[in-house]
């Protein structure tokens, strides 16, 4: 489901954390390569990204809470290219990616979910999940579809 979509419907909404690893991982790679940085300086940067994962690796909301304010505590030691993601995507949405550490019933990875919907519907029917109306409007459909097919009225 898309976070607008959810967000207007007002449920919990869960952000891949495997999506959200692979994102650093990439950011960090492409910003190490155009700026020519390996040996201790890489070192430094992939070693300060995997504080910042392990920030998402906690036990409880609360705990990932904690741990992500302790790890901005030392803001002037976090590398640029990290500070931007964090500054642009992580502080917004950072309730998003621990949304299943107190609910048992969330995933934290979306991977299920995707997998559904990338394999059983059309790019045509995805588009419409991304308005509360059009998500609404499909679900609607399917029940009385689901209706029609299931129930016997005499």
């Amino acid at each position: 489901m898309y976070r607008n979509v959810a967000d207007e419907i007002g449920v919990k909404h869960q952000l891949c954390k495997f999506h959200l690893f692979q994102t650093i991982n990439h950011k960090l790679k492409v910003y190490c390569r155009r700026n020519k940085i390996n040996g201790k300086a890489r070192d430094h940067i992939y070693e300060n990204a995997n504080e910042l994962k392990n920030c998402f690796r906690q036990n409880s909301k609360q705990e990932a809470i904690n741990q992500f304010k302790q790890y901005l505590q030392n803001y002037r030691a976090i590398p640029v290219v990290l500070k931007d993601f964090i500054r642009k995507h992580i502080i917004m949405h950072f309730h998003r990616y621990v949304e299943h550490l107190d609910d048992e019933n969330i995933e934290k990875t979306s991977n299920k979910v995707e997998n559904y919907y990338r394999q059983t519907n059309p790019e045509k029917i995805k588009k419409l999940y991304k308005t509360k109306n059009g998500i609404l409007t499909f679900l609607d459909f399917q029940m009385q579809n689901w209706t029609q097919k299931h129930i016997k009225i005499k």
